[in-house]
């Protein structure tokens, strides 16, 4: 008997629930508890209601998750996580416009990780010029899974003061 496969993996249909918002949010969290420095505070409602005030956008669900987890404090590559109260201090200090919604910023917060409402893509924003550059995913959510199954697959290593740098070969097969 021949078995023809159409496609490899459990594909999804649709969007990513709340039940797998919270899982990838956990695993992502679990990767970061590894290294020693590490300090995870968790958020609260509360914590998000001053984010809520301050945009117009309405705030992800999976950011949401991954803010009420962590307040900030995990990595995306060489971009730390800003907290609820850090998104409202970058909303205030540069010009996102309506439509951009800060979520990691590099040290001197030059360089952002965006998710722009208009299209839901992540991206990548230079505060000095407030130019759009590179999309690094095509939603929060999927940006998220897609660095989660990354870390899980061990392809990225934590070095102190510069965030997380990918292996390397581990982007090849």
């Amino acid at each position: 008997m021949v078995v023809t496969v159409a496609e490899e993996g459990n594909r999804r249909k649709g969007g990513m629930s709340i039940a797998e918002a919270r899982q990838c949010v956990n695993d992502t969290i679990t990767w970061f508890k590894r290294i020693d420095d590490f300090d995870c505070i968790e958020g609260s409602e509360e914590d998000l209601e001053p984010l809520a005030k301050a945009t117009t956008m309405e705030v992800p669900t999976t950011l949401v998750c991954l803010l009420e987890a962590c307040k900030g404090s995990i990595w995306f590559a060489e971009k730390m996580g800003l907290s609820a109260d850090g998104i409202v201090d970058a909303l205030g200090k540069f010009d996102f416009g309506d439509k951009l919604l800060p979520f990691a910023a590099d040290e001197d917060q030059e360089y952002f990780l965006v998710i722009n409402d208009k299209t839901g893509e992540v991206c990548e924003f230079e505060s000095e010029d407030g130019t759009l550059g590179d999309v690094v995913g095509t939603s929060f959510e999927n940006y998220l899974e897609s660095y989660s199954q990354s870390l899980m697959s061990n392809k990225y290593e934590y070095v102190e003061d510069c965030g997380l740098m990918e292996k390397a070969g581990a982007g090849r097969k």
